[in-house]
């Protein structure tokens, strides 16, 4: 399924016993896309994964993210939820998502994120 506008459409169609057939067809907006702006520190420590709910259902779609001074931190063609962690510290970073024809783009805060003790699991 491709989403070229902001609507696409969707057809449906039927056959009865009878051999007839009937079909309709209706434009249905496309499903919205929107980036976290803060990411947390999961229980163990680690940054949470960086969630684009709606983006499976987009064909084509490509994430870049920069730190403030510019640099790309991380790129992804079709990003499934590949976050690199060990790249990415408490800070601000800008990301440019491209999506088939449309861009969004905007700012993802990543909170600090504490050592844990392995004797307990908490927090130094």
């Amino acid at each position: 399924m491709k989403f070229l506008s902001p609507l696409f459409t969707i057809a449906i169609a039927a056959i009865c016993f009878c051999g007839s057939s009937l079909s309709q067809s209706a434009a249905v907006p496309a499903p919205t896309v929107k980036v976290a702006a803060v990411l947390k520190c999961t229980d163990q420590g680690k940054t949470e994964c960086l969630q684009i709910p709606n983006l499976e259902f987009f064909q084509s779609h490509y994430l870049r993210i920069f730190n403030r001074q510019g640099r790309l931190m991380f790129s992804s063609n079709q990003y499934q939820g590949q976050w690199p962690n060990e790249h990415m510290t408490e800070n601000k970073y800008f990301y440019m998502l491209q999506l088939e024809d449309k861009r969004i783009s905007g700012w993802i805060e990543i909170e600090r994120c504490l050592p844990m003790d392995s004797s307990n699991g908490k927090p130094y």
